[in-house]
């Protein structure tokens, strides 16, 4: 089984990057955009198979192209606003700050979750 490949959408740069490194160090292949006209170019060259997503202006346009590429692609919404719990296309809701070994746990089942699907 080759490597899953998880892209990464955050305007922030230092939890970007930190994210980044801590799903390489743990065997996964991250593909970071700051924003969601960089998300699309990925999207459109790249088939992901998890998407972690700030919570964005354009999340709703980010998760469409997401979706168009893999149906059963599962959508992580990552954010700092405590009233949200749910959107359309969006698998899971994680507060931040996230620790690193909350991703960690979390990021396997999605991915078993979503072959199964």
């Amino acid at each position: 089984m080759g490597k899953f490949s998880i892209l990464l959408i955050d305007d922030e740069p230092v939890l970007l990057r930190t994210t980044e490194q801590i799903l390489r160090a743990s065997g996964y292949t991250a593909s970071v955009a700051a924003d969601a006209d960089a998300a699309s170019r990925l999207i459109g060259g790249v088939r992901f198979d998890l998407v972690l997503l700030d919570c964005i202006p354009e999340r709703e346009l980010v998760i469409d192209q997401a979706q168009s590429a893999k149906p059963t692609i599962p959508v992580v919404l990552l954010t700092g606003d405590p009233q949200v719990d749910q959107l359309p296309g969006v698998q899971l809701v994680l507060h931040k700050p996230v620790p690193p070994s909350g991703l960690l746990v979390t990021i396997p089942n999605l991915l078993q979750s979503s072959k199964v699907a």
